[in-house]
């Protein structure tokens, strides 16, 4: 359809004058996908959230090369029926009470229910919605849906998450929007704020998922290590062997061997079995000593991360203060300026 075409036939189905005509959602695109591919992406999303439900779609893509690929998507407020006119956002319904039964319309004078002009009953009656769009849990919905379906094409590296880091459960910094005069400043070699906040906080979100792989990469080695660690015990143990040779009456601690005549392990009877040269407890202690010597060093990049973190935000903190000082000198000469006017007008 004609996007003209379109949106002249939603406001002519539209009577009152402060009727929402459209629903808009503003989603980004990922800079690792080609054109055909947002292109395609958005399709799928338009079709499997919106167009299903009845709604009609216009999409418009921006993408100026620097860095912003987005698409906006306007939707009607109306469904469109099956013989191609437009359905209704509300419908008159019963008002029911707790047990779901109709409430009677009330006459004040009387106190009696009403009575129609043909002498029938009458019960109040409310508006409702006549489809889900505007519930806010949509929001929620279609924000998961697109990083689903983004997701379907990217690395494992380049995912993206609908939800904040708070919600993650990440302590990273949100960055702020920065604006199209913002990135104009910069394009021109100015320094924005906005923007060169944001570099700052993406230098310490970087530096503090480093801290997050760090102690990611060591957790999982303690655990392969403690699992080998337990599974030499349970080999040993499960073959009856323990540091001291063989278990039970074939130990060789005390008593005859099994057949009541043989020495034991080669020495005499009641003689401790002897351990090879490179014993069980011996490189175990050495496997503990090196994932010792291992830690420390890990400990000692840990401490050298939370170092440049600790640094970065102080950084971020300074470029906050200079940023509402300079706030603070602009409130005041406007201050100072319209102070002069008022006095001059005197």
């Amino acid at each position: 359809m004609n996007r003209q075409t379109l949106w002249e036939s939603v406001t002519e189905a539209e009577k009152k004058s402060n009727a929402q005509l459209a629903r808009e959602v503003e989603v980004a695109l990922p800079i690792e996908f080609s054109e055909e591919l947002q292109l395609a992406v958005i399709k799928e999303y338009v079709r499997d959230n919106f167009v299903s439900e009845g709604m009609c779609a216009d999409i418009a893509i921006h993408d100026k090369g620097n860095g912003n690929p987005h698409a906006h998507i306007l939707l009607t407020t109306r469904p469109v029926k099956v013989d191609g006119l437009w359905g209704e956002k509300e419908k008159k319904d019963y008002a029911r009470d707790e047990n779901g039964e109709r409430i009677p319309l009330i006459d004040k004078k009387t106190g009696m229910q009403k009575l129609g002009k043909r002498n029938e009953k009458l019960w109040k009656r409310v508006t409702v919605q006549a489809n889900n769009w505007n519930d806010k849990e949509n929001v929620e919905k279609w924000r998961k849906s697109w990083a689903d379906i983004c997701n379907r094409y990217l690395s494992i590296e380049q995912r993206i998450d609908h939800r904040s880091y708070k919600r993650q459960g990440l302590a990273l910094e949100p960055t702020i929007h920065e604006g199209f005069r913002a990135r104009q400043m910069e394009q021109r070699g100015e320094v924005s704020d906005r923007c060169g906040y944001n570099r700052i906080v993406k230098q310490l979100n970087h530096v503090t998922k480093e801290w997050y792989h760090t102690m990611e990469a060591l957790h999982q080695m303690i655990i392969e290590k403690v699992r080998e660690v337990i599974g030499r015990i349970y080999d040993r143990t499960a073959r009856g062997t323990g540091y001291f040779g063989k278990t039970g009456r074939d130990s060789g601690i005390g008593g005859k061997s099994a057949d009541g005549n043989r020495a034991v392990a080669g020495g005499e009877q009641g003689t401790p079995h002897t351990l090879p040269e490179e014993s069980g407890i011996d490189r175990i202690s050495g496997e503990i000593e090196q994932r010792e010597r291992h830690a420390l060093q890990t400990e000692s990049d840990i401490a050298k991360t939370d170092s440049r973190i600790a640094g970065i935000k102080e950084q971020i903190l300074e470029k906050v203060r200079k940023r509402n000082e300079r706030i603070r000198r602009l409130q005041q000469r406007r201050a100072d300026r319209q102070s002069a006017e008022s006095t001059g007008r005197n």
